[in-house]
């Protein structure tokens, strides 16, 4: 196996919805992958959620919704940032014999990923919505 698993620190709340707990979106990291909190998948300098060797998969989550359902989000700079760490990351995944999946928690989410990633070798990326 080329990678490795390695602990990382998970940013918890400062008190909105209680002090020290995970944010919302890694606590989906932990159900949709199953890996322990604070576990990640180190391949090629990147950080991803979890791996399955079997199937050749390095998997990303993204719990996003409340900012994936506003239409003008797919023009803004954030979304630039986020397609160049995926292209980033298919790099890391294609040179490895990988393929990339995220998996996403709102279907608005996926779908403007989607569109997002609909360029050039992007496209291999498989985006798939896994329900909170």
């Amino acid at each position: 196996m080329p990678g490795q698993w390695v602990y990382v620190d998970q940013p918890r709340s400062n008190g909105v919805g209680g002090a020290g707990q995970l944010l919302p979106g890694y606590e989906y990291q932990q159900r949709v992958t199953g890996v322990p909190t604070g576990l990640e998948y180190r391949l090629g300098g990147l950080l991803f959620d979890s791996v399955d060797h079997g199937r050749r998969i390095l998997i990303e989550t993204k719990d996003y919704a409340p900012a994936w359902n506003m239409p003008e989000y797919i023009e803004d700079k954030t979304m630039e940032g986020f397609v160049a760490g995926v292209r980033l990351q298919q790099d890391v995944a294609k040179a490895n014999g990988y393929t990339l999946e995220i998996r996403v928690s709102s279907e608005a989410g996926a779908a403007r990923i989607r569109l997002a990633l609909n360029v050039g070798d992007l496209r291999e990326v498989r985006v798939t919505h896994v329900p909170k």
